[in-house]
């Protein structure tokens, strides 16, 4: 063999080395637990969750640590939050070498329509990245497009445990839950994966305790890396997948609670399979048109809920204070890529607990209480705005209404704060500032109506009275 034919059938070897180390599923070696004490040499276990053959989107299968997201609510963003400071500076110092800190690239430089499937247009109209990482992103936490690029079932994105756990011995194998980037549904919030492995787009306040960092880096090799384990061999493979998002992610039993006291029928009309339409789909969408179809049903919505005790509040929220001093509110969200479709949210919110802004104590989105999952309906033209809107009024008259009566109680807010908070403990956190806050004023059964007036002012709804049905 000529010397030139040992020189590419080496390099050929080499290619396909990486490759094959790089390939999704598999669990490689890189970097060492930070904080696992003096004279260990105990490594990073990574999940390789993307890859194109030569650079790789790695996650770490165990956290290292639980942090708050940030320590307030002043600079709660991505980019100026204390999870990612942490994770740049002290994570990164600690975990990695001089020559690993090299392979590790900046995951502003990546453009990862490239490297995910279907290209960059199909990551784009499928999971479009509302979080983008921003120039320094050495190590980060994912997103929840990438989140939901990269997993299609819920066992997927467990975190296993933490590494403390793991080397003592003291892991209970539930689980924890773990941050994501991006911001969530709610106020003050951002999106998790919670211990069971269920995206929660709604999120968690920024600085709850007890949730896991789960670092994510891009890599490009220099060399081939330790696999330690392979997806072939019992590892379960990662691909693109739409079952990750919301309550879908829960097919098992245990996540079919929420809607168990739901309608057992409803017929679900204009609505969509999912909020975004792909490129095609828009070129046939005149925005003007869709629009004004918007505006002329949402008006006939606004007399339907005025007719039921609601006032407009901002721009496409409605709001009633109830005989217990609770506001009962609802909210149209639209697409926020214009692709034309909406879904509605809805929340309760104590007035009897002191707020800074308006914050979405306890609710969800309305899809939830209808059939347990996430939904969306269409607006394109005037036709399909109408039956929508037609289909979102038949919900809220037979779903959203008796949920809010059956809620109309101190004790069964209180009974459903106790299941957030007992949900919540199964993976390490707790009820936020203002659920906690709102569970201790149910309990002394005494409110200031001084908080109340302030909190009247604070929304802009000064005078608003508790709204009485004419058979009260």
């Amino acid at each position: 063999m000529g010397l030139f034919s040992l020189i590419a059938q080496a390099l050929t070897h080499d290619k396909i080395g990486m490759a094959a180390a790089l390939r999704p599923g598999n669990i490689v070696a890189f970097g060492r637990y930070p904080g696992g004490g003096a004279g260990t040499a105990e490594i990073l276990e990574w999940r390789v969750l993307a890859s194109d053959g030569r650079k790789a989107l790695l996650l770490a299968e165990r956290s290292p640590a639980s942090r708050p997201y940030h320590h307030g609510l002043a600079a709660a963003e991505w980019e100026n939050c204390d999870l990612r400071q942490w994770l740049n500076r002290e994570f990164f110092e600690e975990a990695f070498t001089g020559p690993e800190k090299k392979q590790i690239l900046d995951a502003s430089s990546v453009s990862a329509g490239d490297i995910f499937s279907g290209g960059s247009s199909a990551v784009k109209n499928q999971f479009p990245e509302n979080t983008p990482h921003v120039p320094g992103d050495r190590v980060f936490a994912l997103s929840e497009a990438e989140a939901r690029r990269c997993f299609d079932r819920a066992e997927e994105a467990r975190c296993p445990d933490f590494y403390e756990d793991a080397r003592t011995g003291s892991g209970t194998g539930n689980g924890s839950g773990w941050w994501l980037r991006s911001p969530g549904r709610l106020a003050g919030c951002v999106a998790y994966v919670d211990a069971r492995g269920c995206l929660r787009e709604h999120g968690t306040n920024v600085f709850m305790p007890g949730i896991a960092v789960r670092p994510a880096i891009w890599i490009r090799p220099d060399g081939p890396l330790t696999v330690l384990r392979t997806a072939e061999n019992g590892e379960q493979k990662t691909s693109s997948g739409l079952k990750f998002a919301g309550r879908e992610c829960g097919s098992t039993p245990e996540f079919q609670e929420s809607s168990a006291e739901t309608m057992p029928v409803f017929k679900l009309e204009g609505t969509v399979p999912g909020a975004i339409r792909s490129d095609a789909d828009m070129t046939t969408v005149n925005r003007e048109v869709a629009e004004t179809a918007f505006k002329k049903q949402k008006r006939n919505l606004t007399l339907f809920l005025k007719n039921r005790g609601f006032k407009k509040y901002r721009t496409n929220a409605y709001i009633r204070r109830n005989a217990v001093d609770v506001l009962e509110y609802l909210n149209l969200q639209k697409e926020q890529y214009g692709s034309k479709t909406l879904t509605v949210n809805y929340a309760l919110i104590p007035l009897y607990v002191p707020h800074d802004f308006l914050s979405f104590d306890l609710g969800d989105r309305l899809g939830m209480l209808i059939c347990g999952r996430d939904v969306w309906w269409d607006f394109a033209n005037d036709r399909v705005a109408e039956i929508s809107f037609r289909n979102i009024m038949k919900a809220v008259d037979e779903i959203l209404l008796p949920w809010f009566l059956k809620h109309a109680s101190g004790e069964a807010i209180k009974t459903e704060l106790h299941k957030l908070k007992n949900e919540a403990a199964s993976y390490g956190g707790g009820l936020s500032d203002n659920q906690r806050n709102w569970l201790e004023c149910l309990d002394r059964s005494s409110f200031d109506p001084e908080i109340i007036r302030r909190n009247l002012e604070v929304f802009g709804i000064a005078g608003l009275q508790p709204w009485k049905s004419v058979s009260d």
